[in-house]
């Protein structure tokens, strides 16, 4: 409760100040968030060496790192505004025909993204296309919090949210009423997955958006968005990726698209992920129809 409460009381501190005082106030904040959580910090730039070996030097490593810090804390400053601001945040699209079409097929969208740039942002996308979503969240320690995400979630912003362990249950229903299909695919899966590599370095790779896009015949899009140069946010959608070939094969596909996208913008991608904790190889999958 005390831990909700100091949340609900930060983030009602950031949205009373102006969107753009609370923006200019990002960078300070960052660095003040860097120094204060150095666990975090630390294992930032201990990632970011292991994907970028010989590429970068300590300088530019520790720059990287407090480039994530920036981009998480302006992310808060903007989601936390986004309700009340929609029109303004709302990110530029690129390639929403394919979303569109994909979405017209009325087989439902599995939606693939990462933990990169604003992503909050794209809770504004859907009804600003008039599209039913459904996004996939992990189960977080309080409850509390979860639930007033959620309820801000679909009270405010029309997007239901469906958490992990409930996915394979719920999920199928979302699909056949042609739902989008939110998964953030670029963590550790908790379970499944197979042994793959993620930004060159050895790790499992989640196997549930290609089982459900198989097994329900929903089309793959990769989405990603980021903050430009100008400081324009900036949601791209590519696809539909190719469901032909073995589960490895298609989402092999996917996580490549990913790849390429975290390497164009890698101070705006969340390094702190113990994404690399797993060196064994992976049970074998199970084949789409044994998904109920």
């Amino acid at each position: 409760m005390l831990w909700y409460l100091l949340v609900r009381f930060a983030l009602c501190g950031l949205q009373a100040l102006p969107l753009e005082a609370a923006l200019r106030m990002s960078r300070a904040l960052s660095r003040l968030a860097s120094r204060v959580d150095r666990p975090h910090h630390r294992r930032a730039m201990e990632h970011i060496r292991l994907a970028y070996p010989d590429a970068l030097d300590n300088r530019q490593v520790e720059a990287m790192a407090h480039g994530v810090f920036e981009t998480i804390v302006r992310h808060v400053c903007q989601v936390i505004h986004m309700v009340r601001r929609r029109r303004l945040l709302l990110p530029t699209l690129q390639g929403a025909d394919t979303l569109l079409n994909a979405y017209a097929l009325g087989r439902g969208v599995v939606i693939v993204t990462a933990h990169l740039g604003p992503f909050g942002l794209f809770n504004l996308i859907p009804r600003h296309l008039n599209l039913r979503t459904v996004v996939v969240l992990k189960r977080q320690k309080n409850r509390r919090l979860l639930g007033w995400v959620s309820r801000v979630l679909l009270d405010q912003l029309g997007v239901e949210m469906v958490l992990k362990p409930d996915a394979p249950k719920l999920i199928p229903e979302f699909l056949r009423r042609g739902y989008l299909i939110i998964l953030f695919a670029d963590q550790r899966p908790s379970g499944g997955g197979f042994s793959d590599t993620f930004l060159s370095r050895p790790a499992m790779v989640a196997a549930g958006p290609t089982i459900f896009a198989k097994r329900y015949k929903a089309p793959i899009v990769v989405a990603s968005i980021t903050t430009d140069a100008r400081g324009r946010n900036v949601a791209r959608f590519e696809g539909p990726v190719s469901a032909e070939g073995s589960l490895e094969e298609v989402t092999r596909r996917w996580n490549r698209i990913l790849e390429e996208r975290i390497r164009e913008h890698p101070e705006q991608w969340a390094w702190m992920h113990r994404r690399w904790r797993d060196k064994s190889a992976s049970a074998p999958l199970p084949e789409p129809a044994a998904i109920a």
